[in-house]
Formats: C-alpha cells, sequence, structure tokens
C-alpha cells in the first residue's frame, strides 16, 4: 500500500471552488499545495505597498482578492485596494501607498491578526526591493494563472472521483461546474475555445 503524500499547503482555511463560479458548484476544497506561490504573491504585495494610489487601482482591475491562495495575503491585498480606492477619491491617485496606513486600515477594520501581520511584515521588510509596477503586472497574471491551475486541478479531481463512484447526477453536477473554467482561463490569459 502507498503511503499517502502530506500535503505542503501552509495552515490556512480550505479554498472552496465555489467562490470562483458564484457559489453554484463544487464541493471539492483546493487541495493543491504545490500550485501556491507564497513568494510571488508577497512579491505582488510589495510592489503595491511601494505604488502610487492610482498605480495600484490599475492593477486591481485585473487582479482579485480571490487570485491570492493565502487568506492573509487576499487580505492584505483587499485593504491595499480599499486605500487606494479612498486616496483617489479624494483626488489623490499619485499618493504612495505606505505600509503604515494598510496597517493602520487593517488594525481598524478588526483583520490584524497575528498571521495578517505577520504576512504583512514580510512583504514591508526590506530584505527584497520592491519590484516596479510593471514588473508587479506581469507577477499578478501568474497569480491569476495560478488560480486557473488550482480550479483546473480540483475540478478534475471532483469530476474523476464523481465517475469513479458511478453516480450519474454527481457527474452531471460536476460537468455543469466546469462552465466557469473558460473566463477564469480567458482571464488568466489563456484563449480557449
Amino acid at each position: 500500500m502507498l503511503a499517502q503524500k502530506e500535503s505542503t499547503r501552509p495552515v490556512v482555511e480550505p479554498e472552496q471552488v465555489p467562490n470562483d463560479n458564484g457559489g453554484d458548484g463544487l464541493s471539492t476544497c483546493d487541495n493543491t499545495g504545490a500550485l501556491y506561490q507564497p513568494a510571488t504573491e508577497l512579491c505582488v504585495l510589495r510592489g503595491l505597498l511601494a505604488a502610487r494610489a492610482g498605480q495600484a487601482l490599475e492593477v486591481a482591475k485585473q487582479l482579485e482578492a480571490r487570485d491570492f491562495y493565502a487568506p492573509q495575503h487576499a487580505t492584505i491585498y483587499g485593504a491595499v485596494t480599499a486605500a487606494a480606492r479612498r486616496l483617489d477619491n479624494d483626488g489623490q491617485p499619485n499618493a504612495p501607498l505606505q505600509p503604515e496606513l494598510i496597517q493602520r486600515d487593517l488594525q481598524t477594520a478588526g483583520e490584524l491578526t497575528d498571521t495578517v501581520a505577520t504576512a504583512l511584515l514580510q512583504a514591508t521588510s526590506g530584505q527584497h526591493l520592491p519590484p516596479v509596477i510593471q514588473d508587479v503586472r506581469r507577477l499578478a497574471e501568474a497569480l491569476r494563472r495560478a488560480r486557473l491551475h488550482r480550479a483546473c486541478d480540483t475540478a478534475g479531481r471532483a469530476l474523476a472521483a464523481a465517475a469513479h463512484r458511478g453516480v450519474d447526477d454527481e457527474l452531471r453536477r460536476c460537468i455543469s461546474d466546469l462552465a466557469f473554467i473558460p473566463e477564469m482561463a480567458r482571464r488568466a490569459g489563456l484563449e480557449v475555445a
């Protein structure tokens, strides 16, 4: 008997595929830890925290919080985009997004948990220079692509399990749940027929 390989996924809440398709869909957990890119996620956050509000909003047109695998990174990204919108609405699109502002916003919202605070510290440590905004855009595309890969992996596992069980209703549900994949693929820059 083969030993099961232990997951390399960090200890986080399981991501459900229904988040990707409006809530009507797969119930299988996304357990594709090998497709998690923590360094890329932190690099995107590092770049956005060094950007101006208007630049962050440009990235936000193509990147969703759900594109982040780690919930703490998604939380920070949400705070970054909210601060950028607020600054832009106040007529300050060239205002810098400072980590102190994001930390204060997270604390005010009650979202500055230990995990989020640690991730924010990692994203703002002086150990690495932040990427320029053009590189942030490229990295955002990589996050969209990784999310697509995770969703396909999860959907494929659910479909294979349903086929193995041989229950027609379960197969129908899994097949209809695949409808969100082509749009997610287009978002990730992968053209499909």
